[in-house]
Order: structure tokens, then C-alpha cells, then sequence
């Protein structure tokens, strides 16, 4: 006898049948026996299997046999041995028809199983994950269950039901693995969960009121079963009941399918209300365009993002102008003080840095990382052929080079240190971040108008609480006046581009504005000092203020005193000893201010000769009664000279060693000033230099100038409308262009020639050398950070109250700027006679810090 397997496989309709085959393979023999099928099915006779090595019995081993209908025939070749059995066994383990005995409906399902609901696993999500789902095949279903609870190729060898409930999969096993289990057996590649949730690269959620198990258990094919279940969990249930969730999607603009966003971000996140740790995230209202900003995808795609901080304002404020949380208006922010300004300059740890190094110095720049910058982008520029070198230094790395990329720098502190090499050299050190939304903690005023960044204008005095010259009131106490809106974003926002003029000292100081902060009355201030002394008859203290006190005569008891202000008698009495002498003033502080207040200790009388002895308070500081701004910046601003009030033009002659000297230009235009000139007119350039107009040709368009020293001529110069002309003279051991000018226009007045000359400058008359770390201008610019032949303005009235010149009152040691002129001290001397007599050269090699 043989025995004849057939596979389903090998069933083929243009193949033969088992009479057929018996025929062509047994020496025609006819006689057979068949078990399973009819006789006529055909098959592909080579994919058949026999047995041809055991003669007394036959035998075929299958392992992993295919699902189908199988054919099996016995062929007997002696017609007298017709009589034989075929024997078929499977070797299933238990586990191998898991939906036999544990869905609802399984043929061998009893009340008390562990039991799967039917209808919701079929509908569910993971219901054909191998491929294999069959809603009527349980075998075949079975294989579904593989997936999760075996190894799939070891079904048939695994030797318990399933893997122990600490060893099943958990999510991430599929959903979060480059190589997903039982990949290879898999209907699909599982989804793969980049964002919203805990470990996500964009959009990471709160593990612990947000993740898989959390936020999937509110999506279910049915209510979960109470009876038969061993292990009633989220997990359980989401594994077998997990729903698929189509009413979140929508279909974008390319006709794919998207998520939904407005499921959960509107409408207080609907059953998701809970899984957010910020509330407004359940209701957002700001913008129209969701993937614009975030990206086009599922909910858990890789694509969706968190939009990085852009320096496009307009980018930001699409959104920002429709929150009601933290709403921006655009049109009130494109007229604000800061309507220039990126919102990265303030809302990122962006930094730019203008700077200078000389002298091999170095600079060093302090500045944060968050966690949420994702790059760092470090470049340095400067002009000319000197070398500079940029050193970063992280919290536990350090980067060199003049332009550095760092990815996912380290959170923490950081330095930048710009090192000049060989040769003075200003520079921008720029410190860009690629940062997610929404960006850092905003920028304090101080960061940028105290420390620097880029252009923006520095503060250096009326800061809140800081400098020699602090404010108790703060930046946004004045800067928020007269703002669109008040909020608290008001200042950063909306701050006015005009405020009041801060440089009126007296408007604040003695109007005290409303909503201008609390600015002491000046007219209140006076300290008093306690002194003791003697004064003789023909001496005469001289007291604050111009006022003095003289001793006229004694008596045996009494003394007769005056006092005087600027010559003027206010106060002459006769004081017995013990009394007092005492002036009072009022009209200055609230209450009346004493000028003097002293008592008669003791009188000495003698032919001609009279002595008192006094003790008691006069007064020890200047009285303001000043009204006019010139009058404060006398004292209060180091560099301000009322008799010169726009400041005197200096120019970078030489810079050497520890010193700087700057020479005076007595002219010196800016960018739109002009000077017209006729015919026959001499222009006095100062210093003993004048310009001449000796001839103007219209027709050549041209004129002929003369240029005196000391009424010496030095330059013949005929000069071309639109040509300039410089002269170039040595000063300090180089040649320097001490002069120079541009002929603008050539025209004619109603009855003479005249021309326009603009850029103007003259290098003339004294030069001071000061040590390098002197500062000037307004800006407290260090003088070697000065660029040679560059020039600066020293002395104009103060730009606003921020001005570094702005000072505690002192008394300055240029007394001729005050007492001379039109200076504001009440005694004036004669400035020329002055200079002619004996006493021109008293203090002469004086040192002194101010700059004169």
C-alpha cells in the first residue's frame, strides 16, 4: 500500500486525480481506497507528499501545516490488500485556539473562563494585527492573539497558555520600537507614537495624567467587562476593546487624512479635559491654520511639531493678535517704541554684542541656555586684518572658532570670551538659538538697556535702585505712560516713542508730574553743619551760596553781626552772649530754611579790636532755586560747560600705550548741516583759521577760496561743485587731513554769487592726552575703545536723565565755564583780563578727573 498526501497547496484543476495518479506512478494499479475527498479532485501530482523509505507502514510528518482542506489516499498495489486505515494526528497545544475557550462565543467557552467580548474585540483595533481575523474561523482568529501573548513561531512549543502578565508587551513595544514584536508576523507596521506623549521629541505630555494607557482607556469598542476578568486594567482593556477613533479626523488640503486638533484644544478638550497640564490648552482661540504652525499629520506623527521661535514678527503676532491670554495687538505694537525689535531678541536667550578689544584684552559675555533650545549658532565678525579668536564655554564643554554650531547645548550657564590677538579691532559677537515655543522667560529691561545687546540704547543713570544717580521708581512706572493699553506687557509692547523730556530736570524735579514717579524737590534738600570759631572784627566768613557773615563791633556783653547775600544786606543785629543769631528764608522747602544759626559763646572788646566766639548750624549745601535746565547741568552733568552748550568736537589723533590724545575741531558738521557763503565773506573757522571767498564762477561752476592761519594763507584752493578738498598737515608723527570740505551748490542770490559747502571739518587748537581708561561722552565710552581718527562730542546738553554724564551735584574745577560768559554763576570775571594777569598759570599741572 502507499499513502498519498495531498496539501492544499498542491490542489490544481489542470492536474490529475487519484486515479490518475495512481495509474501513472503504481504500474497502472487500479485498486484504492480514499479518505477525505472525493476521487475526482485533482492536484499537482509533484507537490504531493509519500513516504518511500518505510515499506511495513507509511508515514508523513508535517510541521506548521498550512490552513485549508487536506487530501489523503491509499493506493494499494496488490489487488488481494485492499483492506487499511489512515491515522491523522495534530499536536496542537491549548493555546494554539485561544477564542475556542476564551471568546464569548468559542465552542468550548464556559462561565467561567477568562472571557473576551466578541463584539468588541472584532471591532476593535487590534483585532487583525497578524492579518489573520476571521469572524468565523476561531482557529484562524486565534493566531491574532499570537501577536501579543506568544512568540509567534513558538506557538506550538510555548508550554503555557501565554506569557506570564509581566512579560506581555506593553505599548511602546510596538508603538514606540524601530523593530516592533513579531514584526515579521505582522499585518501592518504598527503605528508609530512620536508626540503627544511622555517621551516625544516635539510634543511631550505629563506622564502621569497623560499617557497611552491614560488617554486610550477613554476610547473603547464597549464598556469594559465586570465578570471573568483577572487583570480589570487599562491596559487589558485597551489591548482587546481599543477603538479607532475616525470622528477625530479630517481631511487637509492634499486629501489626507489628519487629525482633528480642535477635538481636543477647543471646547474644553471634550473627555480629554483632564489629560492637560495647562487648561487654556483645552480651548485654544489664537490663530485659524493649525499645520501652518505645527505641521499636517496624525495625532502622534513624527511631522507634528512644536513651531520653533522665528524671527518673523509677523509669524508670531498671526497668533498672538488673537489670544485672550496673552494677546498682542499688532497694530499697537507697530507703533511702539519696540516696533523694530524681533520677538527673538527678547523671548529667546538670543544675544548680540557690539563691542571693542584692544591691546590684547579680552571681553566676556554671560549668557543661559534652557532646556529647550535645540541649537546654538555662535559667530563673530570684525573688519580689517586684525585677528580675533571666540572661546564658548558651556556648563562641561568649551568650543572654539569664529563661528560655532552646537546641537542640544547643554541647559545652563554659558560664557563667550572674544580675545583680541594682534590689533584693535571692533566687533559683533552674535549668539543665535533654534528654540521651540515658547521660547524663555522675556528679557528684563536691564538686560538689554544696562548690559547691551545690539543697537539698543543704554541707561546708565535714574536706574531703579542702581548707578550714583538711582530712581526708586521703575522702568515700567515711566515708560508705560501714555501707552494704548495697560497691561502687564505694557512697557515691552506698547511703550510710547515719545515720552516726556527727561532732560527737563526741572519739570520733574519741581512740577513733580503725575504718574511720573516720586522725584524729590531739590528745593527741599539742605544739609547743615555744626561749627565752632572765632571771627574778628575786618574778616568775613564766607559761607554756601554767596552769602557771608561779618563782625562789626563788640560791646562788653554783645556782639553786632551781618549778614549778607551776594552784597546785599538781609540780617544785621546786636547779640548778647547766649543768644542766637538766626536767618531764616522761606519759599525753598516745606517748611522755613535756616541759614544760620548760631549763638554767641563769648565776646572780647578792645581799642580797634573786637573778637566773637560762635557755635551752632549754618548752612552746608547750595539752595536750588534754580528754574532753568542749564542751571542743573552745570553741576549734575560732568562734561556740560553752559558757556559751550553744544559741546566741544574731538578727534582721535593718537593712541599709544596706556594714553589717548584727541585734538579739538573747532568745526565739525554733521550729516545736514550746511554753511553758505558770498562772495568777499570770510568765515572765522576758530583757533585763528578762516576760509575766504575770493571768486565764484558760474559758468564753470566753481569757486576760488583762500585758507588762512594766524592771517597767513596756506591753501589757494579753486574747488568744483560736487568736489571735495582736504589738507593734509603732520601731527604727532603722521600726516593727518586737518582740513576739508565739499562744495555742495554754486548758484546766485537775488544780486550776488554764493556757494553751499557741507562736511566741514577742522583739526586745530588743543590737544589733551588722557590715560585710556578715562571715560566720555554720554555713553561712559572708555577712550581707548575709541577708534583712531575717529571723533566724539563732549559736553552738549544730556540726550535724556539716563545719560552717563548725569552726576551726584558737585562742584566741577572749571570755574570759568560758570563765572565767566554766559555761565550761570551770579559773580562773573572779566575772561580776557584774566588771561593777562599774573595768576593765569595758578594749579596749572593740577590733576583732575573731569573732562576740560
Amino acid at each position: 500500500l502507499e499513502l498519498v498526501v495531498v496539501p492544499p497547496a498542491a490542489l490544481d484543476a489542470g492536474g490529475m486525480n487519484i486515479s490518475e495518479y495512481a495509474t501513472t506512478y503504481y504500474n497502472n494499479s487500479t485498486v484504492w481506497n480514499v479518505s477525505g475527498s472525493g476521487t475526482s479532485d485533482r492536484f499537482n501530482a509533484n507537490l504531493v507528499l509519500n513516504d518511500t523509505t518505510n515499506s511495513t507502514y507509511k508515514f508523513v510528518k508535517v510541521d506548521n501545516p498550512a490552513d485549508g482542506n487536506w487530501r489523503f489516499y491509499i493506493v494499494a498495489l496488490d489487488a488481494n490488500n485492499t483492506s487499511a486505515s489512515v491515522t491523522i494526528s495534530q499536536d496542537y497545544k491549548v493555546f494554539a485556539r485561544c477564542t475556542k475557550c476564551h471568546m464569548e462565543t468559542g465552542a468550548n467557552a464556559t462561565a467561567t473562563n477568562l472571557m473576551i467580548n466578541e463584539t468588541g474585540f472584532t471591532t476593535g483595533i487590534h483585532q487583525n494585527v497578524t492579518g489573520e481575523f476571521s469572524s468565523t474561523d476561531y482557529f484562524q482568529l486565534s493566531r491574532v492573539c499570537w501577536g501579543c501573548h506568544v512568540n509567534y513561531t513558538g506557538q506550538n512549543a510555548s508550554p503555557s497558555h501565554t506569557k506570564p502578565a509581566i512579560e506581555l508587551p506593553v505599548c511602546e513595544d510596538c508603538h514606540y520600537n524601530s523593530t516592533p514584536l513579531n514584526i515579521n508576523y505582522l499585518n501592518i507596521t504598527p503605528l508609530q507614537v512620536r508626540e503627544h506623549q511622555p517621551l516625544g521629541d516635539e510634543i511631550k505630555t505629563n506622564s502621569s495624567i497623560a499617557n497611552c494607557t491614560i488617554c486610550h482607556d477613554k476610547s473603547l469598542t464597549i464598556t469594559p467587562p465586570d465578570t471573568n476578568i483577572k487583570y480589570p486594567r487599562a491596559k487589558n482593556y485597551i489591548s482587546h476593546y481599543g477603538k479607532q477613533r475616525t470622528d477625530m479626523w479630517v481631511t487637509d488640503a492634499n486629501n489626507n487624512t489628519i487629525t482633528n486638533c480642535s477635538y481636543c484644544h477647543f471646547d474644553g478638550g471634550r473627555e480629554f479635559d483632564d489629560v492637560f497640564v495647562l487648561v487654556n490648552n483645552t480651548n485654544i482661540t489664537h490663530g485659524v491654520d493649525c499645520v501652518a504652525c505645527h505641521g499636517s499629520g496624525r495625532f502622534h506623527d513624527a511631522i507634528l511639531k512644536v513651531p520653533v521661535m522665528t524671527e518673523d514678527n509677523d509669524a508670531c503676532l498671526y497668533c498672538h493678535n488673537n489670544m485672550s491670554n496673552k494677546q498682542i495687538l499688532t497694530a499697537e505694537f507697530g507703533t511702539s517704541a519696540h516696533l523694530n525689535v524681533n520677538c527673538i531678541d527678547c523671548h529667546t536667550p538670543r544675544q548680540v554684542f557690539k563691542g571693542m578689544v584692544v591691546n590684547g584684552e579680552s571681553r566676556t559675555y554671560n549668557f543661559s541656555m534652557p532646556s529647550s533650545v535645540t541649537c546654538l549658532n555662535a559667530t563673530l565678525e570684525w573688519g580689517g586684518s586684525s585677528i580675533l579668536a571666540l572661546t564658548i564655554h558651556g556648563p562641561s564643554s568649551t568650543y572654539s572658532g569664529t563661528s560655532i554650531n552646537i546641537s542640544s547645548p547643554q541647559s545652563g550657564n554659558w560664557n563667550a570670551v572674544v580675545q583680541d590677538v594682534n590689533g584693535d579691532a571692533e566687533f559683533i559677537l552674535t549668539i543665535n538659538v533654534t528654540m521651540r515655543h515658547s521660547g524663555s522667560t522675556a528679557k528684563t529691561c536691564d538686560e538689554c538697556h544696562v548690559s547691551g545687546f545690539d543697537d539698543t540704547p543704554l541707561v546708565y543713570k535714574h536706574l531703579t535702585k542702581q548707578s550714583n544717580v538711582p530712581t526708586n521708581a521703575t522702568c515700567v512706572l515711566c515708560h508705560a505712560n501714555s501707552a494704548y493699553i495697560a497691561t502687564a506687557m505694557t512697557t515691552s509692547h506698547y511703550a510710547p516713542t515719545n515720552l516726556i523730556d527727561t532732560k527737563d530736570c526741572i519739570r520733574c524735579h519741581t512740577g513733580i508730574v503725575d504718574g511720573w514717579g516720586n522725584a524729590p524737590d531739590q528745593r527741599n534738600h539742605t544739609d547743615h553743619y555744626f561749627v565752632t570759631g572765632n571771627l574778628a572784627n575786618g574778616e568775613t566768613w564766607k559761607l554756601v551760596d554767596n552769602y557771608t557773615l561779618t563782625l562789626i563791633e563788640t560791646t562788653l556783653r554783645s556782639a553786632m553781626l551781618v549778614l549778607e547775600k551776594d552784597g546785599v544786606l538781609l540780617l544785621r543785629d546786636v547779640v548778647t552772649v547766649g543768644n542766637e543769631f538766626e536767618y531764616e528764608i522761606s519759599g525753598m522747602e516745606d517748611d522755613k530754611t535756616s541759614i544760620v544759626n548760631l549763638t554767641v559763646d563769648q565776646v572780647f572788646t578792645a581799642p580797634g579790636h573786637y573778637v566773637v566766639d560762635l557755635s551752632g548750624y549754618i548752612l552746608g549745601s547750595h539752595i536750588h532755586r534754580e528754574t532753568d535746565n542749564k542751571e542743573c547741568y552745570a553741576c549734575h552733568d560732568r562734561e556740560h560747560r553752559t558757556n559751550i552748550p553744544d559741546g566741544i568736537d574731538y578727534y582721535v589723533l593718537k593712541k599709544v600705550d596706556d594714553n589717548v590724545t584727541l585734538g579739538q575741531m573747532p568745526v565739525n558738521f554733521k550729516e545736514n548741516d550746511k554753511k553758505t557763503l558770498r562772495t568777499g565773506e570770510y568765515w572765522d573757522l576758530g583757533e585763528n583759521y578762516s576760509l575766504y571767498v575770493e571768486e565764484v564762477s558760474l559758468t564753470k561752476e566753481n569757486a576760488r577760496m583762500l585758507l588762512y592761519r594766524n592771517e597767513t594763507l596756506i591753501e589757494d584752493i579753486i574747488l568744483s561743485q560736487g568736489n571735495s578738498f582736504t589738507r593734509e598737515e603732520w601731527v604727532l608723527d603722521r600726516e593727518i587731513d586737518v582740513f576739508g570740505m565739499t562744495m555742495d551748490n554754486v548758484f546766485i542770490s537775488k544780486t550776488t554769487p554764493v556757494i553751499v559747502l557741507s562736511n566741514v571739518w577742522l583739526i586745530a587748537g588743543d590737544q589733551k592726552t588722557l590715560d585710556e581708561n578715562t571715560p566720555v561722552t554720554q555713553a561712559n565710552t572708555l577712550v581707548k575703545y575709541l577708534p583712531l581718527d575717529s571723533s566724539i562730542t563732549v559736553g552738549e546738553e544730556p540726550e535724556d536723565f539716563h545719560a552717563g554724564t548725569i552726576m551726584p551735584g558737585v562742584y566741577s574745577p572749571d570755574c570759568i565755564s560758570c563765572h565767566a560768559g554766559n555761565g550761570i554763576a551770579p559773580i562773573k570775571i572779566d575772561i580776557d583780563a584774566f588771561r593777562e594777569g599774573v595768576h593765569l598759570g595758578l594749579n596749572r599741572n593740577a590733576t583732575y578727573t573731569s573732562f576740560i
